[in-house]
């Protein structure tokens, strides 16, 4: 669940660094998306889906959204 919140936020700049960390059998590859753990989770949380996620980024499936506010702009 850290992994992912880091990776999902616009701001990070480092997600492809996080992403490769996750690259070996015994990461987000490990889970066999049975959701025992979102069934279990005792504060609401869904890291199945969060797992699901990591992966679809890990193959490249999807890619991880454009922030929306440029800040540079901010800074002139």
């Amino acid at each position: 669940m850290q992994a992912y919140r880091w990776i999902i936020d616009s701001r990070d700049e480092a997600t492809e660094r996080r992403l490769d960390k996750m690259r070996d059998p015994f990461s987000a590859f490990r889970c066999h998306t049975i959701m025992n753990c979102t069934r279990t989770c005792p504060k609401g949380l869904n890291p199945g889906k969060a797992i699901a996620e990591t992966k679809k980024l890990l193959g490249g499936v999807a890619k991880k959204e454009e922030p929306k506010l440029k800040t540079s702009a901010l800074q002139n």
